[in-house]
């Protein structure tokens, strides 16, 4: 981005077009959508605040921070990191480094977590979200239902930043958060008392992780995007802990990658979920699979 010193660029819309050029110049996928959200970042203002300032000047002070800020992005680290959050159901939940950056994807699983915790015939269900990451499940079923929730994270950067997005967001008196590997994290008293279980495990085949985009590669924690074993490893892991856990007539809620559907609905089928159903994202993905434990 031209320096403002020297007859360069001074309104927001002139410094707007620079930093959409740099950006693009550096393969950024949506230069001016980012050029904005920072801009809007440094001047403390939403980005439609931003469209009616066009003409403004920008202070020296401000051009400086925008550098700084369009340069981090320009080496393709992600927008949600360099601004503290991301939104999801139009929430602002914190992101920082070391945890997975909420995916518009996962608007889907909410939704349909949402709605069979609404079809239970428990007064007030109990939610398990296993490898809860920055919340976004937890808080968001808890928000919009009246479920108890259960949130269970391994990873501790993970864990407290759902637990601050939680102090934030709240509501911390139905939800709880736990360390643990994926079912190991529960109390034995939650046996056999789990009435919707809910996971966006990790998915992607190792040998697919080098091509993944630099946002993602490099800037992302790997255990939450590659699993331990195969690219099914985790659904094993929470089909397996199901006849433990689960009530009668529960639901099961499983984000999947591209082609994974039929394979996971297989496992959970093969743990006595029937009903099974795959409902689509706005890319015509298989994204979910879901149905109904029956032992």
């Amino acid at each position: 981005m031209a320096d403002s010193r020297g007859g360069s660029p001074r309104t927001v819309l002139d410094i707007l077009r620079a930093a959409t050029d740099y950006l693009a110049g550096r393969g950024v996928d949506s230069p001016r959508l980012d050029a904005e959200l920072l801009t809007a970042q440094v001047l403390g203002l939403s980005r439609l605040d931003l469209y009616v300032q066009f003409d403004r000047p920008m202070e020296a002070a401000e051009r400086d921070r925008l550098r700084e800020l369009i340069r981090r992005r320009g080496a393709r680290e992600p927008v949600a990191l360099i601004l503290g959050s991301k939104e999801f159901r139009s929430r602002e939940f914190a992101v920082q480094p070391g945890v997975l950056i909420p995916r518009p994807d996962t608007e889907l699983l909410a939704e349909r977590a949402i709605a069979a915790v609404g079809e239970c015939e428990a007064e007030t269900p109990l939610v398990v979200d296993l490898g809860t990451g920055t919340g976004i499940l937890a808080i968001s079923v808890a928000l919009e239902t009246g479920a108890r929730v259960l949130a269970v994270e391994a990873s501790p950067e993970a864990l407290a930043c759902a637990r601050e997005n939680l102090a934030r967001l709240g509501p911390a008196d139905r939800v709880g958060t736990l360390r643990g590997d994926w079912w190991d994290g529960l109390p034995e008293r939650f046996a056999g008392q789990v009435d919707v279980v809910v996971s966006n495990p990790p998915y992607v085949a190792a040998a697919d992780h080098g091509g993944l985009a630099p946002e993602i590669r490099e800037y992302e924690p790997r255990g939450a995007l590659v699993p331990d074993g195969d690219t099914l490893d985790a659904y094993r892991r929470i089909a397996g802990g199901l006849a433990r856990w689960m009530t009668p007539g529960g639901r099961i809620l499983v984000e999947v990658g591209a082609g994974q559907a039929g394979d996971v609905a297989g496992i959970l089928g093969d743990a006595g979920v029937a009903d099974l159903q795959r409902h689509r994202d706005l890319a015509d993905i298989e994204r979910v699979v879901e149905g109904t434990y029956t032992p």
